[in-house]
């Protein structure tokens, strides 16, 4: 049921209901905004996983060999699809 209500009327359903997210904010803050602070300095601000056009092609090509999927990767043309 919530789910079909969310589905049809999802935005009226999230304006009458943002103050539930704000004040499980609000309760959550204390410990959230510490904690990844502790995270921030640990690990760094601005830590991300990236990897470069040919660790994906190789890591796409492993896993097609492994499913015995496959096909060549070739870099999508402006306009194309």
């Amino acid at each position: 049921m919530p789910q079909s209500i969310c589905s049809r009327y999802g935005l009226a359903v999230g304006y009458y209901t943002k103050w539930l997210l704000q004040l499980q904010m609000v309760i959550a803050a204390p410990v959230a905004w510490p904690l990844g602070r502790l995270l921030d300095a640990l690990i760094g601000a601005n830590h991300g996983v990236f990897r470069s056009r040919g660790q994906i092609k190789a890591l796409v090509d492993m896993h097609g060999e492994e499913h015995h999927m496959g096909g060549q990767l070739t870099q999508a043309r402006a306009g194309a699809g």
